[in-house]
């Protein structure tokens, strides 16, 4: 079945971009559904220190990371290029609609990963469980706690990603080249992920990651021609 990437007709450039945003939506796709399993199965509070977190980082490198945001901040990295396909595809018809919408959710990326904590705390954590100068750890310590403190910050990006695609799922029932049904799953799928950022709502989490989840998908499925 050929997709509508053939409609760009000479544009070979923009067909590329295109089948490059398909991978990394189905990419995407494989690593968000990841994080929700393995987000069930691990235990993670909120209310840690910086201390908790290196000790954490020193047991497993990969579950610190983890309740840290690293794989969401590996995550957003590749939805950048599904965001300028989708720009692609709608900038001929609602060129102001869908340049808002990608504009805030890169944004809203960009605040998200400059302020991810991960990589700086691991480092502090190598320091701080490689000296035994009582001094140089409490140091380390509060050097832990105002990363994690600017880290906090970064939630102001993750609530403005699910807005950007929100309007952008706006964009895609509009202009109709997808079906229907994708652009509702991620406009529901969004609204509930916003709601639950800001709410801390779990009940709602679930749902909403879901929809978000058959939203990628799909999305990704129609980017890449299959003929």
């Amino acid at each position: 079945m050929t997709t509508f990437i053939n409609t760009f007709g000479e544009e070979r450039s923009w067909q590329k971009l295109c089948r490059i945003g398909g991978y990394a939506a189905l990419l995407s796709f494989c690593l968000a559904l990841f994080d929700l399993i393995f987000g069930f199965v691990t235990d993670v509070s909120s209310k840690v220190t910086a201390v908790d977190r290196f000790s954490e980082l020193k047991d497993s490198t990969f579950i610190g990371l983890y309740h840290l945001d690293f794989l969401k901040m590996i995550n957003s990295f590749i939805m950048i290029p599904v965001y300028f396909s989708l720009y692609a595809i709608h900038r001929r018809s609602y060129m102001p609609y869908i340049t808002f919408a990608i504009l805030l959710a890169l944004f809203g990326t960009m605040i998200f990963i400059i302020n991810n904590p991960a990589l700086p705390m691991l480092e502090l954590s190598h320091k701080f469980h490689n000296t035994m100068d009582v001094n140089e750890k409490i140091y380390y310590a509060a050097a832990g706690e105002a990363v994690l403190s600017e880290g906090s910050t970064g939630s102001f990006g993750y609530i403005l990603v699910p807005f950007g695609n929100i309007f952008i799922s706006v964009v895609m029932l509009k202009s109709k080249i997808f079906r229907e049904l994708i652009g509702y799953f991620g406009l529901i799928g969004n609204i509930l992920i916003l709601l639950y950022v800001i709410f801390d709502t779990v009940i709602i989490a679930v749902p909403g990651g879901l929809l978000y989840l058959m939203w990628i998908l799909l999305i990704g499925l129609k980017l890449i021609p299959t003929d």
